[in-house]
């Protein structure tokens, strides 16, 4: 039989960014895949369905060219290996529909393959069976109860992490749905439908968090914490954000409130001495890639997702101000705030070992080996991926950097957030200055 190839064009082109906003740097690619004059789209991920997102400087993106303009750019070593993929999994379905040409590939069913990793059932009386689909998206409104936009954004974020999440993801997703069980119940107990979004007043949060302080946590016997019943309507007030950036309601009255929070823990860290000491070790294999990713943290007080696309892009984050190189960028992590480093020399001793950086383990499998760590610097209190980002946060203000440098450093909304957290820290570095001056006078 033929295996004559059906028309199909392959395109990749930066993801539109949200209405109000500009292109972020790195920005997201996305594939535009036409088969027989039917177009669909997804976000460019390599390797395909485990991988992660493809990433691009759009100064440096080249629309003609379908590559970065940057040569050493990781991205035009993955676009021509995800483009041939693509190509397979076409011709592969084109192979298996040889048998009633009636069916052949659709860009449903090559799109299907690419994302869900795995063929879509085929049979020569009804063609392409997709399987389970993706749930719709109900058309939103004002007046869509919250309960249904919440739903809708529960599954729109389990549609993000895809088929294979993390241990982080799936416990992301787990708090969401509790949020959202607690919701229905708050209908069921009271009778009532949960209001419509644009009939979310403040009145009624206040007494949701009322009532979420009856009911009892998932995992305990005890009731839900006034700080825990926070956290799920923060997690309303994502959903309201949502709404009103879509322009479907005028505002979220979440942000009106301040809500009751943890009472503020005391933050550890690792001292200048410590940290010299573990650019000291030599480990090797898998120890020495968790050691190296949890130094270059220390150093730059980023999260694991952030110091990886970091180091796989180094000159799409790095910029040249007037007090010298920095790392810019925007967290990976909501609310996605952007964060503006100085870049240590300590990167760079880092960078000289591995230029772009060793294997990506995951941050779960850095912290398998810090306890390691601890032992080597004789700590006996739990080091983890935070206690690296936490480090560099308090060495720079221990170092005399203002508390709003450091909170823009971190990529924290608000700088009371770097205050509540870093407060005994401050403190701290007072007491350091006053011992290095030894003076107790202005004049």
């Amino acid at each position: 039989m033929s295996t004559k190839r059906m028309p199909i064009s392959i395109r990749f082109a930066l993801r539109s960014p949200k209405k109000g906003q500009v292109y972020a740097n790195p920005h997201p690619l996305q594939v535009w895949i036409t088969v027989n004059g039917q177009r669909d789209h997804f976000g460019a991920v390599y390797p395909p369905v485990t991988g992660s997102k493809l990433l691009v400087n759009p100064k440096e993106w080249q629309v003609e060219d379908q590559a970065s303009s940057r040569r050493d750019d990781t991205v035009n070593k993955h676009l021509p290996k995800l483009k041939a993929y693509i190509l397979e999994v076409f011709d592969r379905q084109c192979a298996i529909a040889q048998v009633n040409p009636d069916f052949p590939p659709t860009v449903k069913s090559v799109c299907y393959q690419i994302q869900e990793g795995k063929l879509p059932d085929w049979n020569p009386e009804n063609g392409w069976q997709l399987g389970k689909q993706k749930p719709t998206i109900p058309l939103l409104s004002g007046d869509t109860s919250l309960v249904d936009v919440y739903s809708s954004r529960v599954a729109a974020l389990e549609r993000h992490y895809g088929p294979t999440p993390t241990k982080t993801q799936t416990i992301d997703v787990g708090r969401w749905k509790r949020g959202l069980d607690l919701l229905r119940a708050w209908a069921k107990a009271h009778n009532t439908p949960v209001p419509a979004c644009q009939k979310i007043t403040l009145s009624w949060l206040k007494d949701y968090h009322k009532w979420l302080q009856t009911q009892k946590s998932k995992k305990q016997s005890k009731p839900i914490s006034a700080a825990m019943a926070s956290r799920y309507i923060g997690k309303i007030g994502q959903v309201l954000q949502y709404m009103v950036d879509a322009e479907l309601i005028e505002r979220n009255n979440v942000e009106k409130q301040s809500w009751p929070r943890y009472d503020d823990k005391e933050i550890l860290f690792l001292e200048p001495e410590h940290v010299a000491k573990l650019f000291t070790l030599n480990w090797k294999r898998t120890k020495g890639t968790a050691l190296w990713w949890f130094l270059l943290m220390c150093c730059t007080g980023l999260d694991y997702p952030d110091a990886v696309a970091y180091a796989r892009s180094r000159h799409g984050f790095e910029r040249v101000g007037p007090s010298g190189r920095k790392i810019l960028g925007k967290r990976l992590k909501p609310p996605h705030e952007e964060y503006d480093v100085p870049l240590l020399d300590e990167v760079e001793w880092l960078f000289a070992v591995h230029p772009e950086g060793p294997e990506d383990i995951s941050g779960a499998a850095v912290n398998r080996y810090t306890d390691q760590i601890e032992g080597v610097l004789g700590i006996t209190w739990r080091i983890t991926n935070k206690t690296a980002r936490k480090t560099f946060g308090c060495l720079m203000l221990i170092n005399g950097y203002y508390i709003g440098e450091v909170s823009r450093m971190l990529g924290h909304k608000r700088i009371s957030t770097t205050e509540r957290h870093y407060a005994r820290i401050i403190g701290s570095a007072v007491d350091r200055a006053r011992s290095r001056v030894k003076k107790s006078s202005l004049i």
